[in-house]
């Protein structure tokens, strides 16, 4: 996608939080499955550790099925804390304790393609229209991040939050509609929007096997323009 001017002061104050775990019902650790020849959590890692943030963290399951997960981690030398399993936002609030920056950054571990280009102009265009949150548009499903003002983060009681809230988070936020959010537009060739580059599934798990084969040049970076393009030529 085009890169706008970044201003680095504004994406050095921020926080990225990968969120993962072990317990997938569909595919069973799948962030540790080999992508290239490293856990694919690892390949996601390495590509937001490009970015100038103040820091990169893995919020991860405190299951016990999960501690392999957290080993991995922490022997490739990045940050991880274990919280609640199913609360994830309290796993969140918690992990802000010790990783707090005004801006945060939501991005899932099975999303190893996410835009680390629309992740800058997402923290700009967050800050610069003081939003609660934005998410992508017109980018593939696994390209995409949330991001949140901290400090409205931080602003809701467990108490009040859904069991599908407390779960997947962004509905805290849609479901409140004096809360200011908006998408960022990402400038992927239309269609783009119904490719999907996440992994949820083995199928999915071996496609983006064969996609890591194909783009990856061993920068921790991959030319998505180049792979959205690609794909969409195949499906005509």
């Amino acid at each position: 996608m085009e890169t706008k001017s970044i201003n680095h002061n504004n994406i050095q104050d921020t926080v990225i939080f990968v969120q993962a775990r072990m317990e997938s019902s569909r595919l069973p650790g799948k962030v540790l499955k080999d992508l290239s020849g490293k856990p694919l959590i690892i390949q996601l890692m390495q590509r937001l550790s490009t970015l100038p943030v103040k820091h990169l963290v893995a919020s991860i399951s405190n299951a016990d099925t999960s501690l392999p997960l957290l080993e991995t981690l922490r022997d490739q030398g990045y940050q991880a804390f274990a919280g609640d399993p199913l609360n994830v936002y309290q796993r969140f609030v918690d992990t802000l304790q010790g990783y707090y920056a005004p801006c945060l950054i939501r991005v899932t571990a099975d999303n190893p393609l996410t835009d680390c280009e629309a992740i800058k102009n997402g923290i700009i265009k967050l800050i610069e229209e003081d939003l609660d949150y934005l998410w992508m548009n017109n980018s593939p499903k696994g390209f995409g991040c949330d991001i949140f003002k901290t400090e409205t983060f931080l602003s809701f009681k467990n108490k009040e939050l859904s069991k599908l809230e407390k779960e997947h988070i962004v509905p805290i936020f849609r479901n409140r509609n004096y809360l200011k959010g908006e998408a960022l537009h990402c400038s992927y060739p239309k269609g783009a929007e119904n490719l999907n580059f996440s992994v949820d599934t083995y199928e999915e798990y071996l496609q983006m096997q064969k996609t890591f084969n194909k783009y990856y040049n061993k920068k921790y970076d991959l030319d998505l323009n180049q792979i959205v393009k690609d794909s969409l030529e195949s499906q005509c």
